[in-house]
């Protein structure tokens, strides 16, 4: 029964049993009154059967709308799991295949390089035949570089870069360091290596001694490359209570904001075209990864007409009071 039927069988029982107080008059007021809240209840009533109805379409499209998402997103992370996995693998084989690749290459160049020190040291070589046999072992020496890269790229892009910490000498590290790098800057006649270095060591420091010589050859390669004259400064200083810093400057050319930027990625080169073929772009992204994983980063800073300068700062677990 309606609202409205039900208010007509009210008005319909006051007529059989009319109120001795109320007129005829006043009963028909009352009577249409009744109609016209009736009407209105009844519109009300079937207004919020409409808005009811409505909501629950609306929750059953929403549920359907759900539903299908939810599948969706099933099938979608279905297709990305199965693509990690094929990325993964894909990944895996690229490592095993440069593993293999540069295990190869290696053995006929170890070869190579030693058979050219041999011919070097042993003498009875005419002027053309030295620089050929230079030639060979600078050659193989860069081309072993060149594989040493890819290999630690391939390995931090697995993830299975490790460093492994112990203690060493740190006097008999940054002499062995001075060696190299001066043999090296000692070809530019117009290029001055300095070493600014502590007067007293603590008995040893603990990092990772060669990840540690990495980083700072490829440091100090780049800077004697791009330095024709002037100097090529190893600077290195304890900081309380236990740190190192290692500052690299050089007084070549300066980059620009726009070449600092990207000086990490890899295969980034800056210089000119001579400058970069002597290079492959890896050193310096290997490089900032190694000093990531041993707890620090490397900063750089340029500016036109003095030069560049990196350095960081690494814990080496040698308290200041042993020096």
């Amino acid at each position: 029964m309606s609202i409205l039927d039900a208010a007509l069988t009210l008005v319909a029982t006051c007529h059989q049993r009319p109120h001795p107080a109320f007129s005829l008059r006043e009963r028909r007021a009352t009577e249409q009154r009744i109609r016209q809240q009736a009407d209105e209840l009844q519109r009300t009533a079937q207004a919020l059967h409409a808005e009811i109805a409505k909501r629950h379409r609306a929750e059953e499209a929403l549920k359907a709308h759900r539903d299908n998402l939810e599948n969706l997103v099933r099938e979608r992370t279905s297709e990305l799991r199965a693509a990690k996995e094929s990325a993964e693998a894909a990944n895996e084989a690229k490592s095993r295949f440069l593993a293999n690749i540069t295990h190869e290459l290696r053995t006929p160049l170890n070869a190579i390089l030693g058979f050219s020190q041999v011919l070097q040291l042993g003498g009875g070589l005419d002027e053309r035949q030295q620089q050929a046999t230079q030639l060979i072992r600078q050659s193989g020496e860069h081309l072993l570089s060149l594989v040493n890269d890819l290999l630690d790229l391939s390995k931090i892009a697995a993830g299975r870069f490790d460093i492994l910490p112990a203690e060493f000498d740190p006097d008999r590290f940054f002499q062995a360091i001075m060696g190299m790098v001066r043999v090296r800057a000692e070809q530019k006649a117009d290029l001055e290596f300095i070493c600014d270095l502590p007067a007293e060591w603590p008995p040893s420091i603990r990092a990772d001694e060669t990840r540690l010589r990495q980083v700072l050859i490829n440091l100090l390669d780049n800077a004697v490359k791009f330095t024709c004259r002037g100097q090529v400064t190893l600077r290195v200083r304890f900081l309380s209570p236990s740190r190192l810093r290692i500052e690299i400057k050089d007084t070549g050319v300066a980059m620009s904001e726009q070449q600092m930027a990207r000086l990490f990625h890899p295969f980034e080169q800056v210089g000119d075209a001579q400058q970069r073929a002597l290079g492959t772009g890896l050193g310096l992204a290997i490089s900032q990864h190694l000093v990531r994983l041993m707890g620090s980063e490397i900063l750089v800073k340029s500016q036109r007409g003095e030069g560049t300068q990196f350095w960081f700062d690494l814990e080496v677990g040698a308290p200041i009071s042993q020096i």
